[in-house]
């Protein structure tokens, strides 16, 4: 690896010039309420196709409570999702 590294020489026409006196500018914080209420899906379907897996993820928890909570009646969909 170290004869490879000593013969291909990686990096060696990178210009670094532009990433160290880049314009940078620090967005500004959330607040923690504003954090917990994006994890909550406003469209499911919307964030499943953008790849937002902790909406995912938090809407299919929900999902898993309202149906353990509505007990029976939501026997049919468990078992559809299984």
């Amino acid at each position: 690896a170290l004869g490879l590294g000593l013969l291909f020489k990686p990096g060696s026409g990178l210009d670094l010039s532009s990433i160290i006196q880049g314009d940078y500018t620090i967005p500004e914080s959330q607040s923690l309420v504003q954090v917990f209420l994006d994890m909550i899906p406003t469209n499911p379907i919307k964030a499943m196709a953008e790849g937002n897996m902790l909406q995912v993820i938090v809407f299919a928890v929900i999902i898993g409570f309202a149906l353990n909570l509505i007990g029976e009646k939501g026997d049919p969909l468990v078992r559809l999702f299984n």
